[in-house]
């Protein structure tokens, strides 16, 4: 899992310096890394992904309400949350991931537009999408899926460990 990694590397770190013997656990990193890439590119490219995610929880989040349940936290079109749920999102996930690759690969790069990227998204108003991305919808980009479209596996587990970190104390 996740986290689980990134405590593989904590404890290795502590026991150890980084040698061969962690080539496994660098690559495990570097997949998780791949997985989260977006979030430490340009803004601009960060935000756009985000922006198809948060569409992805958007529709997910029109099927709970349409089935009668109760809606996931940051899953609600009428109630946008964006700059927040990125915020909690870069804090909780991607922050700890990339601060685990600069430990073992001495690359800082990543972690630092990781940062920044967070302090946009921190900085931001919460309830409007950026002109740039107000710019895709307009010329027909990444238009809003229908409430039908369904949310994968992978987001829902994603927003369940958002809403689960914005949860704890």
């Amino acid at each position: 899992s996740h986290f689980a990694i990134i405590d593989r590397v904590k404890h290795r770190l502590a026991v150890a310096p980084f040698d061969r013997s962690c080539a496994t656990l660098l690559l495990d990193v570097i997949i998780k890394c791949a997985d989260f890439s977006n979030a430490a590119r340009p803004f601009p490219i960060a935000e756009r992904w985000s922006q198809s995610l948060l569409e992805e929880f958007y529709c997910q989040g029109e099927e709970e309400r349409q089935h009668g349940l109760p809606i996931t936290n940051f899953m609600d079109r009428t109630n946008p949350q964006v700059s927040k749920s990125q915020s909690v999102f870069y804090k909780a996930i991607v922050a700890p991931l990339f601060q685990a690759f600069t430990s073992l690969s001495h690359d800082k790069s990543f972690e630092d537009q990781v940062q920044s990227n967070l302090e946009r998204w921190e900085a931001m108003p919460n309830a409007q999408p950026s002109p740039s991305l107000r710019w895709f919808h307009k010329y027909g980009v990444g238009e809003p899926a229908t409430a039908s479209a369904s949310a994968s596996a992978s987001t829902a587990a994603a927003a369940a460990a958002a809403t689960a970190a914005a949860s704890t104390p």
